[in-house]
């Protein structure tokens, strides 16, 4: 395994800690990530559509209308000190390469966690087919509008002392959005005109090929792509982007919407310089003709770029109970121990979801293959 990555989203550690997580806290965890060989870390930005670091283009998250006692603790952190920042010093202290990672299609989840962009512009969301409703944390980047809103964040984020950038299309939509139905979103006006132009027929009247549709949204996102990889690459850094396996879907975003993840052209162009594939899928529980089929599916990537499996450590359904029957919102630590040694040769590391999992439940050992 070339990475062994552990996935920090700062704001669950602050929200789950019984004590201010501070840089003190911060410290440890990556004392504890250099103890046990962890290579990278990803550090989460934001927290749905609001700021988890002192950003200048993206509002901080201000703890409106979360009711958890310690939803707060985030605002005390943002008052005295920049997480971004102290992340980068301290996990370069312990060695560790630190990449932020920036959420693309995750603007919206709760009341409190909407980005002012989005509030200001629900109609650079993706749109429903009726015309009448918005998939407000999911952003059409057919609209250079949004292309350029996104560009404000990586260039300031590029600032700081980074040894890589990650792009994730992982998404908290669902959750603002009552809708499930198949392929309800992503009819926006430039989608919709474009579509027309090409096939001559009007996708919001007429029956349409649903392939050529995710194409088009999906051409519109790899022209951002290439301008984010322009940027980061100037910096002399790497950029690395997270998806579904399947190159068509998105947590939470998918089944009401689609978009082709172009990883094929991505890495041929060398646009990106690593893909963690199943970013927000469960891979735990899968069976072996998943695991197969994405090695075949990845195989040729693979040989431009490294490959790497997001493996997600939460059992949110509790449906893997852990030892003596204990209820645990983590999967069971000699499940993650065996899955990971079995298909370790698949992958060129593992990106584990999350730290948080990780400290609570002493995981450390278990994620090992080497």
């Amino acid at each position: 395994m070339k990475e062994f990555i552990v996935n920090v989203d700062y704001y669950d550690l602050v929200l789950y800690s019984s004590s201010l997580y501070d840089e003190k806290r911060i410290d440890a965890l990556f004392a504890q990530c250099a103890a046990h060989g962890v290579t990278t870390v990803l550090w989460r930005l934001s927290i749905c559509g609001v700021a988890a670091w002192r950003s200048k283009v993206r509002p901080w998250y201000a703890a409106k209308y979360v009711k958890s006692p310690n939803a707060f603790n985030m605002v005390r952190i943002l008052r005295q000190f920049d997480p971004l920042e102290a992340a980068c010093r301290l996990g370069h202290a312990h060695g560790l390469k630190v990449f932020p990672w920036i959420t693309l299609m995750d603007e919206d989840a709760l009341p409190g966690l909407i980005s002012d962009f989005v509030l200001e512009h629900p109609e650079f969301t993706w749109r429903s087919r009726d015309q009448k409703r918005y998939l407000r944390g999911a952003l059409c980047y057919a609209y250079p509008e949004v292309r350029e809103y996104r560009m404000r964040e990586i260039r300031e984020v590029l600032g700081y002392d980074i040894d890589g950038m990650y792009l994730c299309t992982r998404s908290h939509a669902r959750f603002g959005n009552e809708s499930r139905d198949l392929d309800d979103f992503g009819y926006n006006a430039p989608i919709v005109e474009e579509y027309r132009k090409r096939h001559g027929v009007d996708i919001l009247k007429s029956d349409f090929d649903k392939l050529a549709l995710y194409d088009l949204q999906g051409e519109h996102f790899t022209s951002f792509l290439r301008e984010a990889s322009a940027a980061v690459h100037g910096r002399k850094v790497p950029l690395w982007t997270g998806i579904h396996s399947d190159g068509y879907s998105m947590m939470n975003i998918s089944p009401m919407g689609h978009m082709k993840l172009d990883y094929e052209t991505w890495s041929g162009d060398r646009l990106i310089d690593g893909l963690i594939v199943a970013a927000g899928e469960a891979i735990l529980d899968q069976n072996e003709l998943w695991f197969r089929r994405v090695k075949a599916q990845y195989a040729e990537v693979r040989k431009r770029v490294p490959v790497f499996a997001g493996f997600r450590l939460w059992d949110w359904r509790n449906e893997l109970p852990w030892y003596n029957a204990a209820d645990k919102e983590t999967k069971n630590p000699d499940l993650i121990a065996s899955v990971a040694r079995k298909y370790a040769p698949q992958f060129d590391g593992y990106a584990y979801h999350e730290a948080l999992n990780i400290e609570q439940y002493d995981l450390w050992e278990h994620l090992k293959v080497r």
